[in-house]
């Protein structure tokens, strides 16, 4: 298996993991925030790429591009040698360009339907935050999402289906002008705030957010946005009324969870000094050591966004990293547990 990484020897027999590069690294290019949906027997890999600058926090220049890779050739380079990127393996295409393309979160919100989060940004002129809606992973046109009572927002995390509606996290700013954690509902083509959750917790900002189920109810991980950073975590029985946020993780961005049969898997970025910072994945309710996907240098705001799903037995982690030069490009990793082997307890 070409480029195999393992983890430290007592664990060696639980988890294989490989990593590729899907977008390459470029001079003066951001390429950032992959997700991503499988269909078809093809993955579907939206990321947004602009170019760097020193005026904005992520560059400017954003268009939000889509790359279909048969889900074959996608594994197969993962366990074969391969110098080039994965990039080349596929089709691309860009899917929206406005003035700063910021986002792309793509999701399968039921079996014959998709949508993607997308949105404009210019820091201090606008931010518009974009919804679009298909049967399949393609896109084309989009709708600018305002909700009642809510002054501004930006999605984070993955949509999901509930007995409510189709439910998306964000975060954003009431009447009370402080930004927090929000939850919209929609049926696609009404919006709703459905709740929300404090914030200034401590003192410090609470903000994006990634939901999922957990026992019978739903967990949010949220992030606090102010050093000395870190992810919270707050729960529901109906989606409406939470639980006071509690800290569960210090130094840590960008969470992102995915609920399984055997626990729910969270990936984040995780701060270990200044300029340095690893991609790790972890099961946040458990006393354990988190798995370090990958470490890199670079800004505290560069790179560690994330996605996470299975294929085909694989789980597929999608991730952008951060450098020295502030011109991030997007890698991939794949972990399976060993046949016969009890099953990882990271």
């Amino acid at each position: 298996m070409g480029d195999k990484r393992h983890l430290p020897p007592e664990k060696q027999r639980w988890v294989e993991m490989t990593k590729r590069t899907i977008v390459e690294h470029k001079e003066g290019i951001y390429s950032a925030f992959p997700t991503f949906v499988v269909h078809q027997n093809h993955i579907y890999i939206y990321f947004r790429q602009g170019r760097t600058s020193n005026a904005q926090v992520h560059g400017l220049h954003g268009v939000v591009k889509r790359l279909k890779i048969p889900v074959k050739e996608y594994l197969n380079a993962h366990l074969e040698p391969l110098n080039q990127p994965l990039s080349r393996l596929g089709t691309e295409r860009t899917v929206f360009a406005a003035e700063n393309e910021l986002d792309a979160i793509v999701a399968r919100l039921d079996h014959n339907l998709f949508a993607l989060c997308t949105r404009d940004n210019i820091v201090n002129s606008h931010n518009t935050c974009f919804v679009s809606f298909s049967n399949e992973p393609e896109f084309y046109e989009r709708e600018p999402v305002k909700v009642k009572g809510v002054n501004h927002h930006t999605f984070y995390g993955k949509p999901i289906k509930t007995p409510l509606g189709y439910v998306f996290t964000a975060y954003g700013v009431l009447k009370d002008g402080l930004q927090r954690p929000l939850l919209f509902v929609t049926d696609t083509q009404h919006w709703e705030l459905l709740s929300h959750l404090p914030t200034m917790l401590n003192g410090n900002r609470l903000n994006e957010c990634s939901l999922t189920q957990y026992h019978g109810g739903w967990v949010i991980f949220l992030r606090e946005d102010d050093p000395p950073f870190g992810i919270w975590y707050s729960t529901s029985h109906n989606l409406q009324e939470w639980s006071r946020p509690q800290k569960l993780i210090n130094s840590a961005h960008a969470p992102m969870a995915l609920a399984t049969e055997d626990g729910i898997l969270l990936t984040h970025r995780w701060l270990i000094k200044e300029n340095l910072s690893a991609t790790v994945l972890r099961k946040p309710f458990e006393e354990n050591t988190p798995l370090v996907i990958e470490r890199y240098q670079g800004s505290p705001y560069d790179g560690g966004y994330t996605d996470l799903g299975f294929i085909e037995g694989w789980l597929n982690i999608v991730y952008y990293q951060g450098n020295p030069q502030g011109e991030p490009f997007i890698r991939s990793c794949l972990l399976k547990y060993k046949k016969g082997s009890p099953k990882p307890d990271f």
